[in-house]
């Protein structure tokens, strides 16, 4: 099973990893972390350089790339403490994975 952070990952550990639900919440975790402490080498080691990021960012809908959530992070520093998360449902489907994380507190919002 592979552990993030984990951007570049082989045939062997891609098919592990997204085989175990445990795996991909180890991701949302570590998402989690990078997030509340601002740490972007973190945030963005867990995701592929395409990925696309759907939700909302405050009343903004986001639908794409991730570069204005890094963006907004870096402009609007946040407490750690009063971050708040919960990870809602983890779906794995062969080598595809989706998670649902619903978040507080992010910026005061």
């Amino acid at each position: 099973m592979c552990v993030p952070p984990c951007k570049f990952l082989t045939e062997e550990c891609s098919m592990n990893r997204t085989n175990d639900v445990r795996a991909v919440q180890a991701i949302v975790d570590t998402y989690v972390k990078g997030t509340g402490a601002r740490n972007f080498d973190l945030l963005k080691a867990v995701f592929h350089d395409n990925a696309v990021m759907c939700g909302y960012l405050g009343p903004a809908k986001l639908i794409g790339s991730l570069q204005p959530f890094y963006d907004h992070l870096q402009a609007n520093p946040h407490s750690d403490e009063s971050y708040t998360t919960k990870t809602t449902s983890v779906s794995v489907t062969g080598r595809t994975a989706f998670a649902r994380l619903v978040e507080g507190n992010l910026y005061g919002m």
